[in-house]
Order: C-alpha cells, then sequence, then structure tokens
C-alpha cells in the first residue's frame, strides 16, 4: 500500500493483490482511497475510512462485529463491478482509473466464482475452512484495532490530535506490523514497519499515546459515549 514492506514496487503491488483477494479489497481501488485517508484524515466529507465516533452502546458493538464492514463491502464491489462509483469514490479515484477499477472488481468476483465452482466440482470445500471462515472470524479484530487508530479522536486536521498511537507487547507489533505506532505512520508514510519504533522515540512528546494499549483506546471511546449520552440525558 504504501511501498514500504518490499524494497520493489512490484513486490509491494503483487502482494497486496494477493492480500486484497484474501480479505476482498482490490488493491487499486484501496490504494486511492487509502491516500485521501493519509492526505484528509479526520476531516468529515472528506476522509473516506473516517470510522464515525458511536454515539451509543449499540453502535459500538455493531461496528466491532464486522457486519456494517463486510455488507458495504458485498455492496461496494458489486457496485464496481457494474460499473458504478459513488460521490465519495469519485472524488479519490482518477477518472483514467474507473475503467481498472471497474475491470479489479469484475475480475475479483470471476475468481471468486471459478473456486466455488472448483469446489462444487471436486466436493472439496477446504477454502472455506481455511480461508472464508478465519477471514470472517479475524475481521471483528481487525475492526477492535482500527477503532483505536483515529474513534474518538478530535476530527481536526492536526496529526497529533487527531491519531492515537497505541502501546503494545510484541504480538500485537508483529501481528499488526507496528501499526500501532499509528501518529508516527501517519507523520511519515514512507517510514518503513520496521523502523516506525525508532521514530516513535523521536515523536511520542509531540503525539497523543495510549500507555494502556488497545483496551486503553477502547476504554476512551466508551468514556466517550458515556459522556454523550449524560449530556444527553441532561438536556
Amino acid at each position: 500500500m504504501h511501498y514500504t514492506v518490499f524494497r520493489t514496487r512490484w513486490l509491494n503491488d503483487l502482494v497486496g493483490q494477493i492480500c486484497g483477494y484474501i480479505i476482498m479489497l482490490p488493491h487499486r481501488f484501496f490504494r486511492y482511497e487509502h491516500c485521501d485517508h493519509h492526505t484528509y484524515t479526520q476531516i468529515h466529507g472528506d476522509d473516506p475510512e473516517l470510522i464515525p465516533a458511536p454515539k451509543t452502546y449499540g453502535e459500538y458493538l455493531l461496528y466491532l462485529s464486522a457486519i456494517p464492514y463486510w455488507r458495504n463491502k458485498f455492496v461496494e464491489i458489486f457496485r464496481h463491478a457494474r460499473g458504478q462509483l459513488n460521490d465519495v469514490e469519485r472524488k479519490f479515484i482518477p477518472k483514467e482509473e474507473y475503467a481498472s477499477v471497474y475491470r479489479d472488481a469484475r475480475l475479483m468476483l470471476s475468481v471468486y466464482a471459478l473456486l466455488f465452482v472448483g469446489m462444487a466440482v471436486t466436493g472439496w470445500w477446504g477454502l472455506i475452512w481455511l480461508w472464508i471462515i478465519p477471514v470472517i472470524m479475524g475481521e471483528p479484530v481487525m475492526r477492535f484495532i482500527r477503532m483505536t487508530e483515529h474513534v474518538g479522536r478530535p476530527t481536526v486536521a492536526q496529526m497529533h490530535e487527531n491519531t492515537r498511537t497505541n502501546i503494545v507487547s510484541m504480538p500485537w507489533r508483529f501481528l499488526c506490523w507496528n501499526m500501532n505506532y499509528h501518529a508516527e505512520h501517519h507523520y511519515v508514510a514512507s517510514v518503513p514497519y520496521h523502523t516506525l519504533p525508532k521514530l516513535h522515540e523521536k515523536l511520542k512528546d509531540h503525539i497523543h499515546v495510549e500507555k494502556y494499549g488497545y483496551v486503553g483506546a477502547h476504554v476512551d471511546i466508551i468514556r466517550h459515549i458515556r459522556s454523550q449520552k449524560t449530556a444527553a440525558e441532561g438536556v
């Protein structure tokens, strides 16, 4: 995505394509979408990846379930396959890339269809257990982590305010490729993942750091929900 995993651009693109097929997220589309996320972080109407702060505990739990995420992804890829973009997508996808985005979606759905036909013909349904179920079960964990990056932080342009860095242990840092150092990543997106801890040492006094990690971030989010509820009841 940021071309920081491997030295060569083509290898970054290849791995990005493979990962995109695994999670049903076309690499080209996500690259453009994510670019605007970095350009307009936490700015309503401009950040296409902005996660609205939940107003109720129900909204909070619904987002963590990943149900809205998968619903949006299915609608999105089928819409692209039909040759349609919504107004938000037209803002970050160049016109000359529209056809490529449509083609990527159609190719992805075609590959999925061929895989399912292959499983039906051979009677081997291993991909269900080795791929689809793990992805579905893992997405709530991803939603749990994604919320900690920006949700509950001010919706302003200043990176030292709109993004959290979460201090977590090695297993989590390994699994998320040091993206817990998220404010550092937003400050310099071209920095390779393995040097983010070093960048953290230089920036830690100038950014928002959640020393209690992902749990602390969610405590902050829940506290935000509670304060909204209290304010509403007091009106």
